[in-house]
C-alpha cells in the first residue's frame, strides 16, 4: 500500500538547540502511528514538521508523492486536519459552534441542511453529542478534546465534498488576461484620463481650496 503521508530525514533547530535530527517516517491509509518519547523529545515540533505549519531546515515532506510546500492551504485543509495539543477559547462558545468551526473554511459553501448533519455526525462520533449545547470552556480537558476531534471530523467530511467552484483555485501564471474592449480601452488611456479633468466649455478646473471658495464674479 502506498503511503500518503512520507517523511525523509526531516531536521529542525532553534539558534542552537536540535529539535528534530534526520527524523524519516511513512504513514499508510487506514494505519495508526504513534510517537512515543520524554518532554522535550520534539514530538510535538515533529507534527508540526508533517502537516506544514514549519518548514524543515533539511528533509522533505510529502503528500501522496507532492512535495507539502507545493500544496496549496485550501487543499491540505481539505486533505487533512490537525488536532493540538492544547486549544484555548477566550469566547464562550457552545459545543456544537466549536465542532461548527471545522466547516467555516472547506465547508462554507455546503447548504445548511448538510452542515447539520455533518456537525452531529461528528459529534456522535466523538462521543460528545449530549455536549452540544454545553459551554466548551465549562468542560474537562478531555471532554474539550473530543470536541476538538469532532472539528477535525467536520472539516474532513466538508473536505472530501469540496468542488472547484466552492473555493477559488489560484491564479495560474501562464494564464494571459483578457483584452479590453476597445471602448474600456480608450476610457482607461491617459488622453481620456486628462480630458476628463477640465469642466464643460474648456474652464479650468480648480487646483485649491482657495480656488474652490473663491467668488464666482471676481477676486475673492
Amino acid at each position: 500500500m502506498a503511503a500518503i503521508l512520507e517523511a525523509d530525514d526531516l531536521s529542525f533547530s532553534v539558534r542552537s538547540s536540535a529539535l528534530v535530527r534526520g527524523a524519516s517516517l511513512s504513514l499508510e491509509e487506514g494505519t495508526t502511528t504513534i510517537v512515543v518519547g520524554p518532554n522535550g523529545a520534539g514530538k510535538s515540533t515533529l507534527l508540526k514538521l508533517l502537516t506544514g505549519e514549519l518548514s524543515p531546515l533539511q528533509g522533505t515532506v510529502r503528500m501522496d508523492g507532492a512535495a507539502l510546500p507545493q500544496i496549496p492551504a485550501w487543499e491540505l485543509a481539505c486533505r487533512r486536519a490537525v488536532m493540538v495539543q492544547n486549544q484555548r477559547l477566550a469566547f464562550p462558545f457552545s459545543v456544537y459552534e466549536v465542532a461548527r468551526l471545522g466547516l467555516e473554511g472547506v465547508g462554507r459553501a455546503q447548504p445548511r441542511a448538510r452542515k447539520g448533519e455533518i456537525i452531529a455526525q461528528a459529534l456522535e462520533t466523538a462521543g460528545v453529542i449530549g455536549l452540544a449545547g454545553r459551554q466548551y470552556q465549562t468542560l474537562s480537558g478531555g471532554e474539550q478534546q473530543r470536541v476538538q476531534f469532532a472539528r477535525a471530523l467536520c472539516q474532513l467530511e466538508a473536505g472530501r465534498s469540496v468542488a472547484q467552484r466552492q473555493i477559488p483555485l489560484p491564479r495560474r501564471a501562464d494564464r494571459q488576461p483578457r483584452p479590453l474592449s476597445p471602448a474600456l480601452a480608450a476610457r482607461r488611456s491617459p488622453h481620456h484620463r486628462r480630458a476628463g479633468r477640465g469642466r464643460a466649455g474648456g474652464a479650468a478646473r480648480p487646483q485649491s481650496r482657495r480656488d474652490l471658495c473663491r467668488p464666482a464674479g471676481g477676486d475673492a
